[in-house]
């Protein structure tokens, strides 16, 4: 998954606007420390794979800038749209050197965004991308008589007639008689 925050950065650090870059959880976003407009690439990147070849990653971004009045908002809204648009047209047109496939992607626009009021567009992007597993090297990595230097065992399970787990070894909750 790193390979996509090295191609958004790319793409952000190449891109004539976009002052900065951040990859972080969104909840950190709107500090009013950023440089604008912004490319956010929000963390967590999903990924999920139904062939050993390919993953299809989902992840989103959002490009947003600070209007100086509310009037401005929505020019704002149409730049940050342009921009991030320009942005996946550009993963599209270097997918052969990055192996990222853009399928599809879907937007929103943004307004009055965190506590900087930012205002912007947020991309939600599915793409296919190559497994960089290299599998030929699979016997090389597991080594079945390896042991953790300080072995620390799974807790022993009681399994009664029930079928519920029981921890014995855990100490139980007391037992409240209320009134």
């Amino acid at each position: 998954m790193t390979n996509i925050t090295d191609i958004l950065f790319e793409l952000a650090r190449q891109h004539s606007e976009i002052r900065a870059f951040r990859y972080d959880s969104v909840a950190e976003s709107g500090t009013g420390a950023e440089a604008y407009p912004l490319l956010w690439l929000e963390e967590p990147l999903f990924a999920d794979n139904n062939d050993a070849r390919l993953l299809r990653v989902r992840f989103n971004f959002s490009v947003t800038a600070i209007p100086e009045t509310k009037n401005e908002v929505n020019a704002v809204q149409k730049r940050c749209f342009a921009i991030g648009l320009s942005v996946i047209e550009k993963m599209r047109a270097v997918q052969d050197q990055t192996l990222l496939s853009v399928a599809s992607f879907n937007t929103l626009t943004l307004r009055e965004y965190y506590d900087n009021a930012s205002a912007g567009a947020r991309f939600s992007v599915t793409a296919t991308l190559l497994n960089p597993q290299d599998l030929c090297r699979l016997n090389e990595v597991f080594d079945p008589s390896k042991n953790f230097p300080n072995p620390q065992q799974l807790p022993r399970f009681a399994n009664p007639d029930n079928g519920c787990a029981l921890f014995p070894e855990k100490p139980q909750l007391p037992s409240f008689d209320l009134k």
